[in-house]
């Protein structure tokens, strides 16, 4: 059994397009109305945007195409192609490929985003002083060592709240 398309011979004039219940097509039967086309239309041109933008000859080869593939289908539906075994492997391999890119998606890309955005919400200012100290030191030279990194580091936070009190006192456009 062959399907065969009825394809109207569509006027894309601005009055059809707004008249949602007209049929543009019936495949054996099925009726695939001006509102079905514009949604799969848009769906496989780049949005509604772009659908509106489309002329009336990329309207019909995209209504010629719809047409070949929903024949094609209903042959095979109509032939049992859907009960093949070799379909089914492909269908299931489909399936467990689909599965595994939505469960990449949802339980690893997704929490990703979520940490990446929440580290953004706040600013963590670090800084380090980093002294080198003998490996087999003694206790009065780590001590010393220690020392010098207690200087070091209240002379860096005294420079820090110096460079915010002038920055505040001081903006950028009088410096």
């Amino acid at each position: 059994m062959s399907f065969q398309p009825d394809l109207l011979s569509p006027c894309w004039s601005a009055a059809v397009l707004r008249s949602k219940g007209t049929v543009v097509a019936t495949i054996g039967g099925d009726k695939i109305t001006l509102d079905e086309f514009n949604t799969m239309f848009a769906k496989s041109n780049g949005g509604k945007d772009t659908a509106q933008k489309a002329t009336a000859d990329d309207r019909e080869k995209i209504l010629r195409s719809l047409c070949k593939i929903q024949t094609e289908s209903k042959d095979a539906y109509a032939q049992g192609y859907q009960n093949a075994p070799d379909i089914q492997a492909e269908l299931q391999e489909y399936k467990r490929n689909l599965a595994v890119t939505l469960l990449v998606e949802h339980e690893i890309n997704e929490p990703a985003i979520h940490r990446m955005y929440a580290r953004k919400l706040f600013e963590v200012r670090a800084s380090h002083i980093l002294l080198q100290m003998p490996q087999n030191a003694s206790p009065a030279e780590t001590l010393k060592t220690y020392l010098e990194a207690m200087i070091n580091y209240r002379l860096a936070e005294s420079r820090a709240i110096l460079r915010r009190t002038c920055s505040e006192q001081f903006p950028r456009s009088v410096r």
